[in-house]
């Protein structure tokens, strides 16, 4: 997981938009109509699918920071421009490029939505759950198999979520930076979304 990038909210919107064209245009003009967009959400379905762990039941939120601190001590991967396989070669000890700030950029921590088994934010919870089910309705007629595996993990990963004293919900860490608000502007002003619209 180190190479992956996860704000869950962005994720799971794109996922849900490719997942939800494809389902649309192949029940419209049928299987297949579009090749490309199926790849793409089978793609994006195993991405998630890694977030999602059933056996310990634990759900992870995040892989990386996106923004460093304000004293530039910490960096995270929007201070950077470059392919992943690049932070390989960052040198993050003292004195190094970038040096020790870089060094949550090279080795991303991975952050649970929840301890393992503890519920989970209802909002997390319900965007994977959506994605998985729609992949499973995708994958429905033509491999049976994956599409029960999917649902299994709709269903799994719904049932962590927290229904009662939920509190904050969690899409990002820390808690006041909003991956949605990056949505937001990548819809546009005139999509009448806000960042904290966007849940």
């Amino acid at each position: 997981m180190r190479r992956l990038r996860a704000f869950a909210g962005i994720t799971i919107a794109a996922v849900a938009a490719v997942t939800l064209a494809a389902r649309a245009l192949s029940n419209e003009q049928g299987p297949g109509s579009y090749d490309m967009l199926q790849p793409e959400a089978t793609f994006g379905l195993q991405w998630i699918t890694k977030l999602w762990n059933p056996a310990r039941k634990v759900l992870y939120a995040q892989v990386g920071i996106g923004n460093g601190n304000a004293s530039n001590t910490i960096q995270g991967d929007y201070n950077f421009w470059f392919l992943p396989q690049q932070e390989d070669r960052l040198n993050t000890s003292p004195g190094g490029n970038p040096g020790p700030s870089g060094y949550y950029v090279k080795y991303r921590p991975v952050f649970e939505a929840a301890p393992p088994g503890k519920p989970v934010s209802p909002d997390l919870a319900g965007r994977f759950a959506a994605d998985f089910a729609l992949g499973a309705q995708l994958s429905a007629r033509s491999d049976p198999a994956q599409a029960a595996h999917l649902l299994s993990l709709a269903r799994g990963v719904y049932a962590m979520a927290k229904t009662s004293n939920v509190g904050q919900l969690v899409t990002a860490f820390p808690h006041d930076y909003t991956a949605n608000s990056l949505l937001a502007f990548a819809l546009g002003a005139d999509s009448g979304i806000t960042g904290s619209g966007l849940g």
